[in-house]
């Protein structure tokens, strides 16, 4: 995080040189959203906008429990670029009957970010209430827990009903009905909910992976129903939005984010995003790739002018919705790699077919073999 210096470096240095080693508020979830002190969850550690925004590693997460001293330190794992992750069961890691997490994120140098706090589930927030989610501001590129209390049904009777299933459908963004729960009278397993407590259920999802969607999403509908369809609750509605707007919309996507040479890959090109104006009035985008730092194995390396039309279409995106292009392949063979060669890293500089329109280069980190 960028600073305003006003007095000179060695003043700050001299007094305020704690002040330099900390700063900045990480945004942290959870799946699921809502959890359990006794069950496996992963924590997402947020650092855009701290002092560890772009921070190569390693971070850890210094924490404690209950309001006691953050005397606990995990390395945390890569998920994302600036989101890091850690995984574990609350009550054993603390070794306490948890109800609270205080946390903060430190690399080794003594760089750390403000504290946070994360809350066990309640259930007692249920109490004569039928639904609720969380965060109660749910964003839709993220995890958000919706907890059902089925003896406050409102509509059919669903006390003691096992199990139970969510059925949600998208209408604002015309995505329709979620497209792994099965139809209305054969309902997929996939569509049902955990059970957490007598006739309380949790459904923890990520709106737009339900969807399979990278559309940004303003609701959910849903209800709750038995397996045969034939008791339900009313239609409800969870309103979504948009993750802060520290989160910045990337120009590229790789999908998955984390990938292998041997694994089907798609990169997503979102034109709009691209502040190079000339390549936003393209139709046709076709990338210009190699590997690694040493930008090795160009698959059309030299000038284009070379190449038949036949042989440049590997290189040509596909449009998908708006100013979204993709490109899929598997490293391997769309590099014609050698089985012995480590891939670490894949770069890509979108342009038109003639070449005379780039883009800067983009880099993308790729896992290496177990």
């Amino acid at each position: 995080m960028k600073r305003n210096i006003i007095i000179p470096v060695c003043f700050l240095l001299l007094f305020f040189s704690m002040d330099l080693l900390a700063g900045g508020d990480p945004r942290v979830g959870t799946a699921p959203a809502a959890f359990l002190g006794n069950e496996e969850i992963t924590i997402y550690l947020r650092v855009l906008a701290t002092d560890l925004e772009d921070a190569e590693g390693p971070l850890y997460l210094i924490s404690g429990a209950n309001g006691g001293e953050m005397n606990m330190s995990l390395e945390a794992s890569v998920m994302d670029e600036n989101v890091w992750s850690v995984t574990i069961t609350p009550d054993e890691y603390y070794g306490v009957t948890v109800e609270t997490i205080e946390g903060k994120i430190s690399d080794n140098n003594g760089t750390e970010t403000n504290a946070f706090s994360l809350s066990v589930f309640d259930p007692s927030v249920m109490d004569g209430v039928m639904v609720k989610w969380f965060p109660s501001t749910a964003i839709y590129s993220e995890n958000v827990s919706i907890i059902f209390n089925a003896t406050m049904s409102d509509r059919d009777d669903l006390t003691g009903v096992d199990p139970v299933y969510m059925w949600a459908w998208n209408n604002p963004e015309g995505l329709g009905d979620a497209a792994n729960q099965g139809g209305w009278g054969s309902v997929d397993p996939s569509a049902a909910c955990e059970k957490i407590g007598e006739d309380l259920w949790r459904k923890d999802i990520v709106p737009q992976l339900y969807w399979d969607t990278e559309k940004p999403m303003s609701e959910i509908g849903c209800l709750f129903r038995n397996m045969a369809g034939d008791a339900q609750t009313e239609d409800l509605a969870i309103p979504l939005v948009a993750p802060p707007v520290t989160e910045v919309a990337k120009v590229i996507r790789p999908f998955p984010v984390k990938f292998t040479k041997k694994d089907i890959f798609t990169l997503y090109y979102d034109l709009k995003l691209e502040t190079n104006s000339a390549i936003k009035n393209l139709k046709d985008i076709y990338i210009e790739t190699s590997t690694n730092v040493e930008e090795e194995n160009n698959p059309l390396p030299g000038s284009w002018i070379v190449y038949k039309p036949s042989e440049l279409e590997r290189a040509k995106m596909t449009p998908l919705e708006d100013s979204i292009y993709y490109i899929q392949f598997i490293p391997e063979q769309y590099y014609s790699l050698d089985p012995a060669y480590e891939l670490k890293q894949l770069n890509y500089i979108f342009r038109n077919k003639g070449g005379i329109v780039k883009s800067e280069q983009y880099s993308i980190k790729v896992l290496k073999e177990d």
